[in-house]
């Protein structure tokens, strides 16, 4: 088929795909370039957060709307994947006071310093294990709780919680009096454990908690 088109023909179909392979290939190049070049020791994602490269390969996380610095260190085990983080919490409170001679402003700032570890996957999935002091998970002293819940702007004083019916024997009350202590209004949809109870009904009874707890 090919031999049998004029010669003009075929001249030009060559050309046109030469023409288009390098191009391609420049573009390709370019790209390659462009992907492999850049680097940049500060970055910043959707949540805020600003990520710097220090010459130690550590990372430093700051968030301003949480009061939150993280600083990472990759694991020699997993470079890439792994990394060990200290992570310094600072909250300002501001209590305004009148007595009868003036009017008493009080600002408190309290620093909490953690340690724990990040795994980071190509999917990409990455989570925190937060080491926490044993027995203080549910001090009122300790905000790594209510951290774990998420920022949320001033005066969202609500929070939603699906409780092992276990868990709520024991620690139920202590649950409750940590949020209370914030100043949180918790709801709590109380479940039986165990693998029996894994069924539609369990689903069911957290979508109608979820309901009355009107969920935004």
């Amino acid at each position: 088929a090919w031999t049998s088109l004029p010669t003009g023909v075929r001249s030009a179909l060559v050309l046109v795909e030469t023409t288009s392979s390098a191009s391609t290939s420049r573009s390709n190049r370019m790209s390659s370039t462009s992907l492999s070049s850049f680097t940049s020791t500060t970055s910043s994602d959707d949540s805020g957060e600003d990520k710097t490269a220090s010459s130690s390969e550590e990372f430093t996380e700051t968030n301003s709307s949480t009061g939150t610095t993280i600083v990472l260190k990759p694991l020699e085990r997993a470079p890439k994947n792994v990394f060990s983080f200290s992570k310094n919490l600072t909250k300002e409170t501001t209590n305004v006071e009148k007595t009868p001679a003036a009017l008493v402003t009080t600002k408190t700032t309290v620093l909490t310093q953690t340690r724990g570890w990040r795994n980071i996957f190509t999917l990409p999935i990455s989570y925190d294990v937060n080491v926490i002091p044993y027995g203080t998970i549910l001090d009122p002293a300790n905000p790594q709780l209510l951290e774990a819940t998420g920022y949320h702007p001033e005066g969202y004083n609500r929070r939603f919680a699906v409780i092992d019916e276990a868990i709520d024997i024991l620690h139920g009350s202590k649950i409750r009096g940590y949020f209370e202590a914030h100043g949180i209004e918790l709801t709590a949809s109380v479940l039986p454990g165990g693998e029996p109870a894994k069924r539609p009904t369990a689903v069911d009874q957290i979508l109608d908690d979820l309901c009355a707890y009107k969920l935004r």
